[in-house]
C-alpha cells in the first residue's frame, strides 16, 4: 500500500509543473477577464456622459477604477467626467491619482501628457493660469510630444503674455524650465554663448554648437530662436526626440512659427512616423497655408504613405509568386523613394543654410541625408 502511495520524484516534479502552468493560465484568465470588464466599463461610461446621465457615468467608471487603480487612462476618463459635471476639486484629485499611478509605473508617453493637459484645464476654470502653465511644462517633459498640451501651453502663454490685467497675473517673466514658472528678473542677455555655437556650427562639431545654444538658453529661456537652432543641431546629430523636444518649446513660446513645424515634421518622417509628420504639417499649413517647405513637408509625406503601401503590396505579390505585377510595383517602389529622397535631401540642407543665414557654412552632414535613403 505504501509503495503505490509512493510517487517517484520525476512524476512528482512533472505534477508541480503542471500544477503551476495551470495557476499561471489561471491568472492570466482572470487578468485578460478583469481587462475586458474595465474596457467594457469605459465604454458604458462614455456612452451614459454622451446622454448626459452623469450618474450612471459616475458608477461605471468608478467601478473600473477601483477593479484597477493603476489605470491611468480610467482615472483620466473619470477626472474628464468630474469636469463636465463642474466638480473641479475632484477633477484635479483624479488627475493627481494617475500622475502617481505613472510616476510609480515609471510611465511615460501621451496619455500622461493628456492628464497633465486636463489638469491645466480644470486649474484655469479655477482662474490659476500660473499652476496651469507649470502642470503643463511638466507634462511637456513627460508626455512625449503630446498635442493637447502643446496647444494649451501655445494658449495660456499667448493669454499670459497679452491679456495679463484679464488674468489678474503679475508682471513677471514666465521660465519654461518645468521646475520653476516664474523669475522675479529676466538676465540681460549674453550673445557669446551664441558667437560660440555658431562658430562651432560652421566648423562642423555640431555636439559643441549644442551645448553652448544650451548655455545660452538658461540666460534666455524664451528665446524662440536658439530652441531652433539648437533643433537644427539636434537634427545633424541624428537626435530626433532632441528635435522634437525643443520644437515642442518653440511652438508653445509662438505657434505659428513655420520652422519648428518643419524641423519637427522631418523629425517624425525620417523616423518612419508618417501621421505624427502628417499632423505636424498639417498644424504649420493652418497658419501658413502657402508655405511652400510645409507643402513640400506635406507632400513627403504622402509619399512615404505610398512607399508603405507600395512595399507591403510588393511583398504580399512575392509571397504569392504574382512575379510579373510585382516588376512593376517595384519600379513604383523606387520612383517614390527617390522622389522621397530629393524632398528630404533638399530640406535638410535648407534647413542647415537657414541656421546660419548671416554667414557662411560648410555643406550638410551627409550621415544625415543618408537615413532618407
Amino acid at each position: 500500500m505504501a509503495a503505490e502511495e509512493e510517487i517517484k520524484p520525476e512524476v512528482k516534479a512533472e505534477l508541480d509543473s503542471a500544477h503551476q502552468e495551470a495557476q499561471r493560465v489561471q491568472a492570466l484568465r482572470q487578468k485578460f477577464a478583469k481587462k475586458r470588464k474595465i474596457e467594457e466599463l469605459k465604454k458604458q461610461a462614455l456612452f451614459a456622459a454622451s446622454k448626459s446621465t452623469f450618474g450612471k457615468a459616475l458608477s461605471c467608471i468608478s467601478a473600473a477604477v477601483n477593479l484597477d487603480p493603476s489605470d491611468i487612462d480610467a482615472w483620466g476618463h473619470r477626472a474628464r467626467l468630474f469636469l463636465m459635471m463642474g466638480n473641479i476639486d475632484a477633477a484635479i484629485m483624479d488627475c493627481e491619482n494617475a500622475m502617481r499611478e505613472a510616476f510609480k509605473r515609471k510611465f511615460t508617453g501621451k496619455a500622461l501628457g493628456d492628464i497633465h493637459a486636463l489638469k491645466a484645464e480644470a486649474l484655469i476654470l479655477l482662474k490659476k493660469p500660473l499652476k496651469a502653465l507649470e502642470t503643463l511644462m511638466v507634462g511637456a517633459a513627460y508626455g512625449d510630444g503630446s498635442h493637447n498640451v502643446v496647444q494649451q501651453l501655445a494658449t495660456l502663454n499667448e493669454n499670459l503674455q497679452n491679456e495679463k490685467a484679464c488674468w489678474a497675473v503679475p508682471d513677471e517673466a514666465l521660465v519654461f524650465d518645468g521646475l520653476q514658472t516664474l523669475k522675479k528678473e529676466r538676465p540681460v542677455r549674453d550673445s557669446a554663448f551664441e558667437d560660440a555655437a555658431e562658430t562651432f556650427f560652421k566648423s562642423r562639431d555640431f555636439k559643441r554648437a549644442a551645448e553652448k545654444y544650451t548655455e545660452a538658453i538658461k540666460i534666455d529661456l524664451q528665446n524662440i530662436d536658439l530652441y531652433t537652432r539648437r533643433a537644427q543641431c539636434q537634427e545633424q546629430l541624428k537626435n530626433f526626440s532632441g528635435v522634437i523636444q525643443d520644437c515642442n518649446r518653440c511652438l508653445v513660446l509662438n505657434r505659428k512659427a513655420v520652422e519648428p513645424h518643419l524641423l519637427k515634421g522631418r523629425a517624425y518622417l525620417v523616423q518612419g512616423q508618417i501621421g505624427e509628420a502628417q499632423k505636424v504639417y498639417s498644424l504649420g499649413l493652418v497658419h501658413s497655408p502657402e508655405h511652400a517647405e510645409l507643402l513640400e513637408g506635406s507632400t513627403s509625406c504622402q509619399l512615404a504613405a505610398e512607399i508603405a503601401l507600395i512595399s507591403n503590396s510588393a511583398v504580399q505579390l512575392h509571397k504569392e509568386g504574382r512575379f510579373e505585377v510585382l516588376c512593376p510595383a517595384s519600379s513604383a517602389l523606387c520612383c517614390s523613394g527617390a522622389a522621397l529622397r530629393r524632398l528630404l535631401s533638399g530640406a535638410i540642407h535648407a534647413g542647415a543654410l537657414e541656421h546660419s543665414r548671416r554667414s557662411e557654412l560648410c555643406p550638410v552632414d551627409s550621415s544625415v541625408l543618408a537615413l532618407s535613403e
